[in-house]
């Protein structure tokens, strides 16, 4: 009885905001709700997750419901997915599927050196799979990273931050654009694939920011000159191949996506071709005596870059 009163309490909760709804999958959402007793509480609380507008203006708001349309139109297992949206009251809110382990990047900072490299290209696979389907809708995303992806209790990423055409991509994102959608304004299915490498490079990175404290000027005055991203520390060279693919300078030598999830795929199938790393690891830093994780980093992140120099960039297949 307890459980029940429970699930009432939260249901009138959620009704008051939800009194105004213009749509919402309410047999999904009770279905959230009354479960077997098998699940959680918990579980059942984090069926739906509100986002609120920011800003009351009609543009925000307009914005606002833009995503959730665009959201609307998708179904994949590598998609967030749409609930709902409440628009006739305030906040204004949209309602997704519950991904426990939030962003990508956060989710990434917060288990450093706890991931295996096949969880990691699993984990890529699914981001490459949902990116696969929405270029196949010819859906641009322009604004893929690792904070535009979310992580759900088995590690299933899911690609979200879908906005419309005329959005503008803010200079937070030049690290993750392709020099032709900087330079020219130039978006398409392959600029998000460079994104994507670079999406890769934060995985394997475990969420560390593309470039360093390298400068804007600086990242666009690198690519210019043909310069690309090391491999992290201990980062599999058949995935460090795969970014250097996904960067190539002329965009129709870059992988399509469908390409990049066989690739991934056949790492998957064959995990010994991970064990292979481009550089050596922390453990050899230790041994000069470099104890500090950060001083290793740094180390570390000169070598890499000083041999990204070195070494001519050569396209792979895949």
């Amino acid at each position: 009885m307890d459980h029940l009163r429970d699930v009432m309490d939260h249901l009138q909760d959620v009704m008051d905001h939800l009194q105004d709804v213009s749509f919402l999958s309410f047999r999904r959402f009770w279905g959230c709700l009354s479960r077997s007793s098998v699940s959680t509480w918990k579980e059942r609380h984090h069926c739906v997750y509100p986002h609120a507008a920011l800003g009351s203006g009609d543009k925000e708001r307009g914005d606002f419901l833009g995503e959730a349309s665009i959201m609307g139109q998708f179904d994949h297992p590598n998609v967030v997915r749409l609930e709902g949206a409440v628009t006739r009251s305030r906040p204004i809110m949209i309602l997704t599927e519950y991904m426990e382990n939030g962003a990508l990047d956060a989710y990434l900072r917060q288990c450093e050196g706890g991931l295996s490299a096949l969880q990691m290209v699993s984990m890529l696979r699914g981001v490459a799979s949902g990116m696969r389907y929405l270029s196949d809708r010819s859906y641009i995303h322009r604004n893929l990273a690792a904070r535009s992806i979310l992580v759900n209790g088995q590690l299933v990423c899911k690609v979200s931050g879908l906005r419309g055409p005329l959005d503008l991509v803010g200079r937070q994102s030049l690290r993750w654009m392709a020099p032709e959608a900087h330079q020219q304004r130039k978006f398409s299915s392959a600029s998000d694939v460079w994104s994507y490498g670079i999406v890769m490079w934060e995985v394997t990175s475990y969420g560390e920011r593309p470039y360093w404290d390298m400068s804007n000027q600086e990242v666009l005055d690198a690519i210019d000159q043909e310069c690309r991203l090391p491999p992290p520390p201990d980062c599999p060279s058949a995935l460090h191949l795969l970014m250097l693919d996904c960067w190539q300078l002329d965009r129709s030598q870059r992988p399509r996506f469908e390409q990049i999830v066989s690739s991934l795929d056949r790492m998957i199938r064959n995990p010994n071709c991970l064990k292979t790393v481009g550089v050596s690891g922390s453990r050899d830093i230790q041994l000069i005596g470099v104890t500090l994780s950060g001083h290793q980093k740094k180390i570390l992140s000169s070598i890499q870059l000083l041999k990204a120099h070195l070494q001519p960039l050569e396209p792979v297949e895949v």
